[in-house]
């Protein structure tokens, strides 16, 4: 006789037999669980039908689950291996939690989603192991979730609503990786763009809000419709390497919030980064944006914020391109906008041919634009301000590494009310005496008695501002009249400053003519 000892280890051994013996799952069964399923043939639920996998290791063998017309698929802490897929069509619904699929070697996560389906996807790992196997595509306009979950060699995850947290997410070797939909958040997670040339991120919907988040790739692409938000922490990088191709970044948003982050679009090799904004506002606040090219002949580098209202707070902007001996390289720091607000902020472009432009109504407070390229080639380098601008105890000119302070040639003019005996000006907010003016055709005057009284004068730019406002004193009868006076620099009408490599200064105010 056996005892009850052994007795116990028969019934064991026979549940486990019996556990983990291969089942075919048929039509009518719809809940499995704690055993290996095979699925023998494509599966179809329509209507109301669920079929829900527990526990279980799931066979696709090369077969497909098919679900349609609200029906419902649920799988969790299963294993799903072979090939085949899973597809949803007209608001089914398809919800994974602990499912890990794709871990064999060449095995494809065939998982499709269409109509108004929706998808849950927790705490998953979706695995694409081979270099162009990218099926995971999610294209609905129901719900769409991930949460504490990996996919790689995902394709596109489109949805109404669509919600990554927690997740990390790679893209297709090619054709890239798209997301988004009506409102798409993403939160804590990162994104990776997959292949040698051009990989590709993409976001569009029409409102995208990106909290504590990564993503990498040579091509990164965000187009919102709305509001686009990118915050706390979030990292955004586009680089490439070697000769393999250009890094390139672009935002666009009716409008775009960036607070707290950093975007960089940066290449090693003979190519070149572009970063660009556009949107109907753009707000900067407490950020790092910067492109990074090395030779990029003819090329370069550049980074440009073009929108109705741009404002950058607390932030740094450069573009940096290589300044190398006999390499033509340009760098391109741009911000156009009906009006632009810099406020305690530090814009930098290097390159062999850096150029800063800020064109449109400007306030300037609190900060450093310096551009740094080679003191030999001087004269190829400029910052352009257009006017009207306003220029607040801020600081703009070459780098500390250039010191070059050199005086250009202006025209002091006025026209008194009347005639006059004598006209001067005081010249001391720039540290000089004061100067008489003439109505002579001499020092500058164009025009002999046509009553308007000039003087030509050498002005060092090491501390000159963007217009000049200085008091200009008449005599007539013994009895003095007071004017202002502009300082006339000539440069092309529509600039109200244009500053070369070799000059420094530093502005305090600006008052617009």
């Amino acid at each position: 006789m056996c005892s009850r000892g052994c007795l116990a280890v028969a019934w064991a051994c026979f549940l486990a037999f019996t556990l983990c013996q291969l089942r075919d799952v048929v039509a009518g069964e719809s809940i499995w669980s704690g055993t290996s399923v095979a699925i023998n043939e494509t599966r179809v639920l329509d209507g109301s039908e669920t079929l829900t996998f527990q526990n279980c290791t799931v066979l696709l063998q090369e077969h497909k689950i098919i679900l349609k017309d609200r029906a419902e698929l649920r799988m969790s802490d299963c294993q799903v291996k072979g090939k085949g897929g899973i597809y949803a069509y007209n608001d089914s619904k398809i919800d994974l939690i602990g499912v890990v699929w794709g871990k064999e070697m060449y095995t494809p996560v065939n998982l499709e989603a269409y109509g108004a389906s929706s998808l849950g996807i927790q705490n998953c790992g979706l695995y694409a192991t081979g270099m162009y196997l990218c099926p995971a595509l999610i294209q609905t306009s129901g719900n769409v979730s991930i949460v504490s979950s990996n996919l790689s060699g995902a394709r596109q995850i489109t949805g109404g609503s669509v919600l990554v947290m927690r997740s990390r997410v790679v893209g297709c070797y090619y054709p890239g990786l798209a997301i988004g939909g009506r409102r798409t958040t993403i939160l804590d997670s990162v994104f990776y763009g997959v292949g040698e040339i051009s990989s590709q991120v993409g976001f569009e919907g029409d409102e995208i809000y990106l909290g504590s988040t990564t993503i990498e790739s040579d091509h990164v692409g965000i187009k919102s419709s709305g509001v686009l938000t990118i915050c706390s922490g979030s990292r955004i990088e586009a680089r490439s390497g070697g000769s393999l191709g250009c890094s390139d970044i672009r935002l666009s948003a009716s409008s775009m919030n960036i607070s707290k982050s950093s975007i960089s679009s940066w290449c090693w090799g003979d190519w070149w980064g572009h970063l660009t904004l556009t949107g109907g506002s753009i707000l900067i606040v407490d950020s790092d944006l910067w492109s990074r090219g090395l030779f990029g002949e003819p090329l370069g580098t550049s980074l440009r914020l073009t929108g109705t209202v741009v404002s950058v707070r607390n932030s740094n902007i450069s573009a940096q391109g290589y300044v190398w001996p006999g390499f033509d390289t340009v760098s391109d720091l741009s911000l156009i906008a009906e009006i632009i607000r810099i406020k305690s902020s530090f814009l930098k472009c290097t390159a062999n041919r850096p150029s800063i432009r800020i064109e449109g109504n400007a306030n300037i407070v609190d900060t450093e634009i310096r551009v740094i390229p080679p003191e030999d080639t001087a004269r190829n380098r400029w910052i352009i301000i257009s006017y009207p601008v306003t220029v607040l105890n801020s600081s703009i000119g070459p780098g500390p590494e250039f010191e070059a302070f050199p005086s250009v040639g202006v025209v002091l003019s006025l026209q008194p009310p009347g005639p006059c005996d004598e006209v001067f000006i005081d010249l001391w907010p720039m540290g000089d005496p004061k100067f008489t003016m003439y109505d002579d055709g001499t020092h500058g005057d164009l025009e002999p008695n046509d009553g308007k009284y000039s003087h030509f004068l050498y002005v060092s730019l090491d501390a000159r501002k963007a217009v000049w406002t200085l008091p200009a004193w008449s005599i007539s009868g013994g009895r003095y009249g007071l004017q202002t006076i502009t300082l006339t620099i000539p440069v092309p009408e529509t600039w109200v400053l244009i500053v070369s490599v070799g000059l420094s200064f530093t502005l305090g105010s600006c008052i617009q003519p």
